[in-house]
């Protein structure tokens, strides 16, 4: 065994170690083979640190054990950078920091690693505290052409895997219960009871150079029972004393050439029916006009209304109450009402009185606790032309009767300007005053009665 020795300060340990030879610092062992010896024939082997009696390096504890076993640290001053090679020293703490390499594919970001490589797995929950800092994935999703982006991040999807977006969230098995198992994909949630306005997501679109700008694209098909594209609820209880204000859906266009706060479609394939491309249970509030597509460029087949009139007489104008309580879940309108019975009025004019259907109530369980309800509606916009026709056929009835009349009165006028130019009503001798023209205070005597006409 050889020993390197430094001549200095006397230190604690050995004999060697406290005499004047100095403090041992690193120790050969020539006579030892290494533990990768391959044949037994890889002898000699090195050790640095303390070799004082119970430390690591302690022959009567943890010998050299290594080509170069060093107790302590390490610090190499400069390292040449080789971008080329793929190789890393990694550490086994079980085996007193023995190091080895492996390839630098297999490490991953740190968890994972890369899609070729076997799987790296988690152990146990995994966190990143974030210690007021931002996480950022860096890079642009350039497009490509064939649906196989670049810098996007992926959720629930298998490795490789083309992405659709930015962002691609994949969820294709129940993983929630309420009691029955529901699949959700995403959900944000807002729980911060200090702050004075709370959103739970944001989407945002905009796009400078794009032709279209889209907050939010959602779709629900294929559901056996209903498919709902968006559902929002908004429910809120007295604050303070005062009473908020909840919208389900609040949206707003502004500043474009065409502005649509809500675009809804309802129909295409569907089959059957009804369809609608709005159904609301309330009341419904405008502020500005409303407007029903009526252009000439749309239509065909366009004829005058006929005996309007006639129609309109058959109506039955009533009032009423609805039922409220019975079909609570409807928020049917309170207070007495006026209009027409669908049903009678079908049997008049069926083209304005259309099928309804309101859909079934679900509990969360999947049971139906209310069935849906088939009604009648009556499209009352459609009777404003019905009565601009019947309105028109009354004025052009009266004014035919005005000039019947106006004709009667023209003919009485006549026949009172030739009563008062006969003057039969004056006294005298009739003959006497017609052939002198003077009849006054003469009396005219009627002999035959069938002559006068």
């Amino acid at each position: 065994m050889s020993e390197l020795l430094w001549a200095g300060t006397i230190g604690a340990g050995d004999p060697v170690s406290t005499s004047n030879n100095g403090l041992e610092v690193a120790r050969m062992e020539p006579g030892r083979a290494s533990t990768l010896a391959s044949g037994g024939y890889d002898y000699g082997m090195m050790g640095i640190g303390n070799f004082s009696p119970g430390s690591p390096n302690d022959v009567g504890g943890t010998p050299v054990d290594a080509k170069l076993d060093i107790d302590g640290d390490l610090r190499i001053r400069e390292v040449t950078r080789v971008d080329t090679l793929n190789a890393v020293l990694v550490i086994d703490t079980n085996d007193l920091n023995r190091v080895h390499w492996r390839p630098i594919s297999g490490l991953g970001g740190g968890v994972g690693n890369y899609c070729s490589e076997p799987q790296d797995t988690l152990s146990g929950h995994y966190e990143v505290p974030l210690n007021d800092y931002n996480y950022y994935f860096t890079g642009s999703q350039p497009f490509s052409g064939s649906g196989s982006n670049t810098n996007g991040i992926a959720i629930g999807m298998s490795c490789g895997t083309d992405l659709l977006a930015k962002l691609h969230v994949v969820q294709d098995q129940a993983n929630y219960a309420d009691p029955l198992p529901i699949s959700i994909t995403a959900a944000f949630e807002n729980s911060d009871t200090s702050a004075f306005t709370g959103y739970g997501a944001i989407a945002i679109s905009r796009g400078e150079k794009l032709n279209m700008n889209i907050g939010g694209h959602f779709y629900g098909r294929g559901a056996a029972k209903d498919n709902i594209g968006v559902q929002g609820i908004a429910r809120g209880t007295n604050l303070q004393g005062e009473t908020p204000t909840n919208y389900g859906g609040k949206f707003e266009a502004s500043q474009g050439a065409v502005n649509y706060g809500i675009y809804a479609e309802a129909g295409g394939d569907s089959v059957g029916g009804p369809d609608f491309a709005g159904y609301f249970e309330g009341d419904v509030n405008t502020t500005g006009g409303y407007y029903t597509v009526s252009d000439q460029n749309l239509k065909e087949h366009v004829e005058p209304i006929q005996s309007a009139s006639q129609l309109l007489s058959q109506l039955n104008p009533v009032g009423y109450d609805f039922r409220y309580q019975q079909y609570n879940r409807m928020n049917l309108p309170r207070g007495h009402q006026f209009g027409l019975i669908a049903q009678e009025l079908e049997q008049v004019i069926p083209e304005i009185v259309g099928d309804i259907v309101h859909p079934a109530a679900f509990d969360t369980l999947g049971n139906e606790i209310a069935p849906q309800i088939e009604l009648k509606g009556v499209n009352y916009t459609q009777l404003i032309p019905l009565l601009i026709a019947g309105f028109k056929e009354q004025q052009a009835d009266m004014a035919a009767k005005d000039e019947v009349i106006n004709t009667l009165a023209e003919r009485l006028t006549i026949l009172e300007n030739y009563i008062e130019a006969s003057r039969l009503c004056e006294t005298g001798d009739a003959t006497n005053k017609m052939n002198n023209g003077d009849t006054n205070g003469e009396t005219i005597t009627l002999e035959n009665h069938n002559a006068i006409i």
